[in-house]
């Protein structure tokens, strides 16, 4: 786009070089290179920009992978203690079942044992 900007630029002031007298045309010719100077000078301040500008985001996208990758582990690290409360709760739950029976059986023993005491 800027080639055919100073494309433009050119032919016009090639036809105005031609319909004007030779000092007219110098003249024109250097307002022309000044434009073309500023509007340079202004797209490469914008490339600077455009430049900060992409590391920034560049910046921040590492920032928040860092971070989500801080929470994952964080996760995965609360995870497993519950993992492992969750591996031992049928362990305690099949205990409690046998404690249970255990009881049971101990009380019917002892009212076994207290009719035989009784019976005596």
């Amino acid at each position: 786009m800027l080639r055919l900007i100073l494309l433009l630029l050119v032919t016009a002031g090639t036809v105005l070089s031609c319909a004007l007298t030779p000092l007219q045309a110098d003249d024109a010719l250097a307002q022309q290179v000044a434009t073309f100077d500023r509007s340079i000078a202004e797209m490469k301040t914008a490339e600077a920009a455009a430049q900060a500008a992409l590391v920034e985001v560049q910046t921040r996208l590492q920032t928040q992978e860092q971070t989500k990758l801080r929470f994952e582990r964080q996760v995965q690290n609360a995870q497993q203690p519950l993992d492992e409360l969750n591996k031992q709760k049928p362990d305690k739950e099949a205990a409690a079942a046998k404690a249970q029976l255990a009881r049971t059986a101990a009380e019917t023993k002892l009212a076994e044992a207290e009719k035989q005491q009784a019976s005596i």
